[in-house]
C-alpha cells in the first residue's frame, strides 16, 4: 500500500500512525525513497508544524505523515486532505471520525480512507466499526471492505 501511495501523483495524502515508532520507521522509509513529504509529530515545533500544514494544504507537499499523539495534544486542523491512509488505527476511536471530517470536500475526486489492520488490531477496529462488524471483518476471507 505504501508503494502505491508513494507512486501516486495525487496530492493531499495523509498517513496516520498510532505510535512514534511507526512514525520514525515510515519517515525513514520515505526519506530513503526520496519522497517529497512533511512529517508532523508531537515533537514538531509549533512554527514548523504550521509551515508543514500550509505546505500540505496548498499542495506543495503531497504527503503528510501524522501521529496520533500530535492529534491528541494539538488537534491540528489540517486542510487539503483528499486521501487518508490509516497505517494503524487510533486508540481513541473518535479520532477516526475527526480525521474523516477534515476531508477536502471541494476536490473533484471522491476522498478515500484506507485502513490497514491485522488480527492484532481487533480492539482498535472494534472501537471504530463496532464489535459485531469487527468480528466479521476479522473472520472474512476477503481483504477489502467497503464502508459507506
Amino acid at each position: 500500500v505504501l508503494t502505491k501511495v508513494v507512486d501516486s501523483f495525487t496530492p493531499g495524502i495523509l498517513i496516520f500512525v498510532r505510535s512514534y515508532f511507526e512514525f520514525v520507521r515510515l519517515r525513514n522509509r520515505l526519506d530513503d525513497q526520496n519522497v517529497d513529504f512533511v512529517a508532523l509529530s508531537e515533537y514538531t515545533e509549533r512554527s514548523k508544524a504550521d509551515r508543514y500544514r500550509s505546505l500540505f494544504a496548498n499542495g506543495t507537499k503531497r504527503i503528510l505523515l501524522y501521529t496520533e499523539r500530535a492529534h491528541f495534544y494539538y488537534r491540528y486542523r489540517i486542510k487539503g486532505i483528499r486521501d487518508i491512509v490509516f497505517y494503524s488505527l487510533p486508540d481513541h476511536a473518535h479520532f477516526y471520525s475527526e480525521l474523516l471530517n477534515m476531508f477536502d470536500t471541494s476536490a473533484i475526486q471522491q476522498p478515500t480512507a484506507t485502513v490497514l489492520f491485522s488480527k492484532y488490531d481487533s480492539m482498535q477496529l472494534s472501537r471504530v466499526v463496532g464489535v459485531h462488524q469487527a468480528k466479521q471483518m476479522m473472520a472474512s476471507e476477503t481483504d477489502t471492505f467497503l464502508m459507506a
